[in-house]
């Protein structure tokens, strides 16, 4: 029918035990780059390790919008 409307669905796991605390202030980005890297680092030695980790899975799902999905065909 040559619709051009989609569906985005998208899965995030999130590890709230490796998140960087949200008090922490940082100076520069490279500080922030880095606590990024000691806690993911954190994350793949105890994930290669078999530590039981936490973990947080959420979806998003993207729907078109009404004029995207019907300008294009009949929708009856």
């Amino acid at each position: 029918m040559g619709c051009k409307a989609h569906i985005i669905l998208r899965q995030y796991i999130l590890y709230p035990d490796y998140a960087i605390p949200k008090h922490l202030t940082f100076t520069s980005k490279y500080q922030k780059r880095l606590a990024r890297q000691r806690q993911l680092a954190q994350l793949r030695a105890d994930m290669q390790s078999k530590v039981s980790i936490s973990k947080v899975v959420k979806y998003h799902v993207s729907l078109p919008t009404e004029e995207a999905h019907h300008a294009t065909h009949p929708t009856h």
